[in-house]
């Protein structure tokens, strides 16, 4: 006789097994975002080093929408994954000291991938961004996956060149679009974070039921 499984919500929380990992995101992605004209897009959260977590190894990130090829993205698609630091919680004045050319991966699963980096030690106090850099060509194409806090995304930041323009992850202030996910109206935060430490962990995953897909005209509402 055969037998039927219906599963209704998993959550498996990533095993982490690094010394410290810092987040704003709440665990539960639901949404995306991207630049619906087309372009390049930066988005990045920020954080403040707290003290024994010094030291950054790797950056975790999810990529695309609650459903499968909303956003456009296509597993093996390249994109930069980096570190900027600043001198406040603001990343307008934040350079790039990380960067790593890979590849979309697990797009539209809502699984985070890490992605080492070159280990980079600040002092306790100190600000840093971490995010990617996505060329969405004439999009629109949406790869910046969000929670569904619902507090603000302060901590979380875009910005966004048009087609044809040049783009500078060191002047995201001069970008076309830029501001924190509060500025726009959306209240969530982004799906980004960053571990300290040397371990390797292993990666967990969201297995959820959700929906919603939000797009950005100039990082506004798509309707």
């Amino acid at each position: 006789m055969a037998r039927v499984y219906v599963l209704l919500l998993i959550l498996l929380a990533s095993v982490n097994a690094f010394a410290g990992t810092y987040q704003v995101d709440n665990g539960v992605p639901v949404n995306s975002l991207g630049l619906t004209g087309g372009g390049t897009m930066a988005w990045l959260n920020g954080f403040q080093v707290t003290a024994g977590n010094e030291t950054i190894t790797a950056i975790e990130i999810m990529f695309g929408s609650f459903t499968d090829g909303a956003s456009g993205l296509v597993n093996g698609d390249p994109v930069t994954v980096a570190l900027w630091t600043g001198p406040s919680s603001s990343p307008a004045s934040a350079t790039v000291q990380r960067s790593v050319v890979t590849s979309v991966a697990n797009a539209d699963l809502f699984l985070f991938n890490i992605v080492p980096i070159a280990p980079i030690t600040l002092s306790a106090g100190d600000w840093f961004f971490v995010g990617g850099i996505y060329d969405e060509g004439n999009g629109p194409k949406y790869p910046a996956t969000m929670d569904n806090s619902g507090n603000g995304g302060a901590s979380s930041w875009v910005a966004g060149w048009s087609v044809g323009n040049t783009v500078d992850p060191n002047n995201l202030t001069g970008s076309n679009v830029y501001g924190s996910l509060d500025t726009f109206y959306f209240p969530y935060n982004l799906m980004i974070r960053a571990d300290a430490g040397s371990d390797v962990p292993e990666p967990g995953a969201y297995l959820l039921l959700s929906s919603g897909l939000i797009g950005l005209l100039a990082l506004r509402r798509k309707r």
